[in-house]
């Protein structure tokens, strides 16, 4: 999505991507998990029985029977919360889909006090929240902003833009970073989050198969950038920090959105894949239409899920509309009964000196109040889920 921060000098404001599905707006100050495991499936632990009961037969028909019992248990019993694919550490079944908000970062006293405020409007439990930094040497690692987040048991997301604010379109961030004129930078931000030590998610270089970024549709530079910045953090032992690779959705009637996979580093350097949809609605441009939560996300979630990352919504909003409440609602039916979706994150935040939709819940009474009860409905399950000893 586009930005609406403290930078904004977006130069000609995505250069009106004709090819329709340039940025969204976007943010200023632009969460996620301890460590990213899938879970083993189904299928592995039959086999793993399977290899186990031989040696057992070989002893009593006591013991065999004690074996076919704990198997069928552990079929019956614990298999059904395993779920081949999805990171036992970024989410529990019992609470799926977790979910998040963006909070726009002007100064700390303003995003611990709107953030404390989002929350309260919002309800429930949300798991992430998502901010925005640049390319500067005059802000280094936000330790300040995630000892927030972490005071409010939030894991910080981190969207990295390899530009400074109010940069020009033509900056080359990618160049400079993959030549290693900002190493030290980086390696002072490595350093500084595993000195930290909680988990933080880093969102290098969002949405770069679009245009409307400098950073934008240069993939050999993109791919290269991101990997020099791994490496500095690996060497500074930043372990905690998990990376996530975020673009933007495909759009039938754009020729200015590429292939993500162009973009993609290796899964070597991805520890999630996130993925940026909104439904901007009939109002915005000529280029943009209201569109269903499966017309956005659909064709892109086919696609990204085959890299076998946990997979996130790493932004998804939709504009003031009197069909927005239903909208909302379906989409918070398909998240949570999609299996490839482990979070999401709404980008609860108006735009308006910027011309952008009106993304925020609360821009209806109606979206709102289906967002709280699917807020606490979630949260009813976590907790009858922890007072049943679960994790």
């Amino acid at each position: 999505m586009l930005l609406v921060s403290p930078r904004m000098n977006i130069p000609p404001l995505f250069q009106k991507c004709r090819a329709g599905h340039r940025a969204r707006q976007k943010r200023s100050a632009r969460p996620a998990t301890s460590s990213v495991v899938s879970w083993p499936t189904l299928r592995w632990h039959k086999t793993k029985f399977l290899l186990i009961k031989p040696a057992v037969l070989l002893a009593s028909g006591r013991v065999h029977t004690l074996c076919m019992f704990f198997t069928i248990a552990f079929i019956v019993f614990v298999t059904p919360g395993i779920t081949s694919g999805m990171p036992v550490s970024i989410m529990e079944q019992s609470s799926k889909p977790a979910w998040g908000v963006y909070q726009i970062l002007w100064s700390i006293e303003q995003f611990e006090k709107e953030l404390g405020q989002q929350l309260n409007l919002l309800g429930g439990t949300p798991k992430y929240v998502l901010f925005f930094r640049d390319l500067s040497r005059k802000r280094g690692f936000p330790l300040k902003v995630v000892e927030i987040c972490a005071r409010k048991n939030l894991i910080p997301v981190i969207s990295f833009e390899p530009a400074p604010w109010h940069a020009r379109q033509d900056t080359d961030g990618l160049r400079d970073i993959a030549d290693g004129r900002w190493d030290k930078y980086f390696k002072q931000w490595g350093l500084a989050a595993a000195r930290w030590n909680k988990t933080v998610i880093f969102r290098f270089g969002f949405e770069m198969n679009g245009g409307w970024f400098s950073w934008g549709q240069q993939p050999k530079k993109f791919k290269q950038a991101w990997r020099r910045i791994h490496r500095l953090f690996s060497q500074a032992a930043a372990a905690n920090v998990k990376w996530m690779f975020s673009p933007n959705v495909a759009a039938a009637n754009s020729g200015v959105l590429q292939d993500p996979l162009t973009y993609y580093p290796g899964d070597d350097v991805v520890d999630i894949v996130g993925l940026d949809g909104y439904n901007f609605g009939d109002h915005y441009d000529r280029w943009h239409r209201w569109q269903s939560y499966e017309e956005i996300f659909e064709p892109s979630l086919t696609q990204l899920s085959r890299l076998n990352k946990p997979l996130f919504l790493s932004e998804i909003g939709c504009a003031d509309d009197r069909r927005k409440p239903s909208w909302i609602k379906d989409f918070l039916n398909r998240v949570a009964a999609d299996q490839r979706i482990a979070a999401f994150i709404y980008y609860n935040y108006y735009p308006k000196a910027r011309g952008y939709p009106n993304w925020r819940l609360d821009s209806d009474g109606i979206s709102l109040q289906i967002f709280r009860k699917w807020a606490v409905e979630q949260k009813n399950k976590q907790d009858r889920h922890s007072s049943a000893g679960g994790d």
